[in-house]
């Protein structure tokens, strides 16, 4: 007698044991149920702002690109150079008189001495 009451003991405490198991994933998945369902919430938001707003963001969007086509048009244009050099055979001070005198040129505006 005493071994079936241990049978039965064990088998109601593992079913209890799959309950809890199955709670537990029901319970994951609707926290990654809700997680999504967040999503597309803020997602449709999104687009009824877009859909209130259209005129108002169509027009800037156009004002701005107007804007900024006549500005990048009418700018002068800018030229810029960058040189790398490396010093070969213990010339480094060399180099550093050359560097200078060529960046004095470029202060004093002598494009015929470049």
């Amino acid at each position: 007698m005493s071994t079936n009451q241990k049978t039965n003991e064990e088998e109601v405490d593992l079913g209890s044991l799959f309950i809890l198991i199955g709670k537990g994933f029901s319970k994951l998945f609707n926290f990654i149920g809700g997680i999504f369902k967040g999503i597309f919430h803020f997602f449709i938001l999104v687009l009824l702002f877009f859909k209130s707003n259209a005129l108002k963001i169509s027009l800037a969007v156009l004002l701005g690109a107007v804007i900024g086509s006549v500005k990048e048009f009418n700018k002068k244009p800018t030229y810029a150079s960058d040189l790398l050099v490396a010093p070969n055979f213990k010339s480094t001070q060399q180099l550093y008189n050359n560097v200078n005198y060529f960046n004095d040129l470029v202060k004093q505006k002598d494009t015929l001495g470049l």
